[in-house]
């Protein structure tokens, strides 16, 4: 998908995701995760994208639900507060920056943890995540 895709994707899968989890009989554990994949510069380039969404207990029998674990890994990351127009110059292109001045090297993966949203025009609260090599 591209970046000017995962408005409409995020909305769409998250709806089946959701209604996924309460057919399997789990409950939601914390915050929407999106994982991008080599995320390009511009809105047009296409990349790998994820969406988790973390879930307590064990899915039941009668449901096709698979349950992973997201990796642990090594972050850098940001906290960025503000409407999500801004998430690339407010949010990625200060801790892109941090990153660079330290001299770390990016692993291709980078996370959004979406602590507080409520719609695009409204201030959400996402921590950004560069996975290092």
């Amino acid at each position: 998908m591209s970046i000017s895709d995962i408005a409409a994707e995020a909305a769409a899968r998250s709806s089946s995701i959701e209604e996924k989890i309460a057919a399997s009989g789990l409950e939601p554990s914390g915050p929407w995760i999106f994982v991008s994949h080599n995320l390009p510069q511009d809105a047009e380039t296409l990349f790998d994208w994820e969406i988790w969404r973390p879930v307590a207990g064990l899915p039941n029998e009668a449901t096709a639900m698979e349950v992973e674990h997201i990796p642990s890994a090594r972050v850098a990351s940001r906290l960025f507060r503000g409407i999500l127009a801004e998430i690339f110059t407010c949010g990625y292109l200060p801790l892109l920056t941090e990153i660079a001045e330290e001299g770390l090297a990016l692993s291709g993966e980078s996370r959004e943890i979406y602590h507080q949203w409520s719609g695009p025009e409204e201030k959400a609260e996402v921590e950004i995540q560069f996975v290092l090599a």
